[in-house]
């Protein structure tokens, strides 16, 4: 469990910052020393709590609330769990794409904000159509008010329902080097992604690479982009100096894959560490999240075809049935009722 702040006395607050590294604040006033020692306490507890992650952000959100709203005329119930902007990096960034409005964007969006690090920026983009979706929820407003998530249209020319438009729009330089600034790494999830709330693991353990995601059995590197962290400085070049052929069979993610590793760009991450990270047609135990494939349509046979697999999947990561089109019998290659 994270330090419990009514424990720490004036001055122990004071020693707290202190031993945070904190010298430019030697001039502040007492009580700035000591709200900014709460907070940053706060962002340990949650590190530190093994009550899940879940609680551990509405946690930090109270107690972040518990040092504002006595300068602010709203209450804690009109603001939501969600106004921790203090916190966000501006250079980590969780980004979901979609141009079709949807019932599961809300759901979707909320738990990838309860289980990675609270100082992970949210971004939406969108057509006119889900974007407006989105901001007419409650929940997303409180999250864009609070500077959580943003909103922001996407090209006219991009559709989540083309594969080679989503190519050409990722493996476009002006992507990088304009809109998707300032951040320098970004977790891409899409509509058929998930993440764990049991996992162990942490989305911070893999941004040292350029690229992560589910692995390929036919490459040890790289990885899909369904759900992937990827590097934006590092995509920024590969895109500058290389240029992908529009209609290639390649798609983006196995295109910048192949590309960084040719242009030897920083440490890719080896098979073993992408399994860690996330699964979709390869078995992993227990990776940190999972891509199925066409909005939860394309199921692989190696994974969701083996009875004694897939129970495991569903008691250990019961959120992977939101972004399952069931029944998932349907999808499967083959005659495979009487294993179900």
């Amino acid at each position: 469990m994270g330090p419990q702040w009514r424990n720490y006395a004036g001055d122990e607050r004071m020693q707290f910052v202190k031993e945070l590294g904190l010298p430019r604040l030697s001039r502040a006033s007492f009580k700035l020393k000591s709200g900014l020692a709460k907070r940053i306490a706060a962002i340990h507890a949650v590190c530190q709590s093994s009550q899940g992650p879940s609680i551990a952000l509405i946690s930090l959100a109270t107690t972040y609330h518990s040092t504002t709203l006595a300068n602010s005329n709203k209450t804690l119930d009109e603001v939501g769990p969600w106004n921790v902007a203090s916190i966000i990096d501006p250079t980590k960034m969780a980004l979901l794409l979609e141009t079709r409005p949807s019932n599961l964007l809300v759901p979707l969006i909320l738990h990838f904000a309860a289980v990675i690090p609270p100082e992970w920026k949210f971004r939406f983009m969108g057509s006119e159509g889900s974007v407006a979706f989105i901001r007419s929820v409650p929940t997303m407003k409180r999250m864009i008010d609070s500077g959580k998530l943003e909103t922001q249209f996407l090209p006219t020319n991009v559709t989540t329902k083309s594969q080679e438009a989503l190519s050409v729009f990722f493996t476009d330089s002006w992507t990088y080097s304009k809109l998707l600034r300032p951040s320098e790494v970004f977790l891409l999830y899409q509509n058929d992604a998930i993440i764990c709330a049991n996992s162990e693991r942490n989305v911070n353990e893999f941004t040292e690479y350029p690229w992560v995601g589910a692995p390929w059995g036919f490459l040890d590197y790289g990885g899909n982009g369904g759900l992937s962290i990827r590097n934006r400085s590092a995509l920024e070049y590969v895109t500058t100096v290389d240029s992908r052929t529009p209609g290639i069979p390649e798609m983006e993610d196995l295109w910048l894959s192949l590309k960084l590793k040719e242009y030897n760009i920083s440490n890719m991450a080896p098979k073993s560490v992408a399994m860690q990270f996330a699964s979709e047609s390869l078995y992993s135990h227990h990776p940190l999240g999972y891509h199925t494939g066409g909005s939860g349509v394309h199921l692989a046979r190696a994974i969701w075809g083996n009875p004694t697999i897939r129970r495991e999947l569903y008691e250990w990561c019961p959120e992977i049935k939101m972004i399952v089109d069931m029944d998932a019998n349907d999808y499967l290659p083959g005659n495979c009722s009487h294993e179900w």
